[in-house]
């Protein structure tokens, strides 16, 4: 069985039902959350007051020890860029 960690002094909460990640990404402010529906890949990204930029590094493994990863870099001039590193 799988775990959930966070660094950085985040925080957060799993749906089991809707099979959804929230990661409080700045525990110190009302924001900067980060949502991802496990099943589907779908995020969102609720910026915290003076937000101006943001990284959300991922890792992922499977039972079988499959690998993959990626970060997310979210800026305040509305550009999102994402990079991925996917092993088996």
């Amino acid at each position: 069985m799988g775990g959930i960690t966070t660094s950085g002094g985040g925080s957060f909460t799993y749906d089991g039902t809707t099979k959804t990640l929230t990661v409080d990404t700045d525990t110190n402010v009302v924001g900067g959350e980060f949502s991802m529906v496990m099943t589907t890949g779908a995020f969102t990204f609720q910026p915290s007051a003076g937000f101006s930029s943001k990284s959300v590094a991922l890792f992922w493994s499977t039972p079988r020890r499959d690998t993959a990863s990626s970060t997310i870099d979210f800026s305040a001039g509305g550009r999102t860029r994402s990079r991925t590193d996917r092993a088996r």
